[in-house]
């Protein structure tokens, strides 16, 4: 890990999402967004993106369900 980076910790995920899986499904699709040229919700000294969208999660501003229907519309 980069050491400009904040740590996550599954803490600060697991209340988020009940499903760990789903959680790292949904901070794919946000890093991929944020790849793609979106601006990250929350203020970060993060690097990567991964490490981003998972900030984001962690602070509520992504919600992990909302990703998972997207992706099930998205499929349909």
């Amino acid at each position: 890990m980069n050491k400009r980076e904040t740590p996550i910790s599954n803490s600060d995920l697991e209340t988020k999402s009940s499903n760990r899986f789903n959680t790292v499904i949904a901070a794919s699709i946000r890093s991929r967004e944020l790849s793609n040229g979106h601006l990250p919700m929350v203020n970060t000294k993060s690097v990567t993106n991964n490490v981003k969208a998972l900030e984001e999660i962690a602070e509520g501003k992504v919600d992990v369900d909302e990703y998972i229907e997207k992706l099930k519309k998205h499929k349909k």
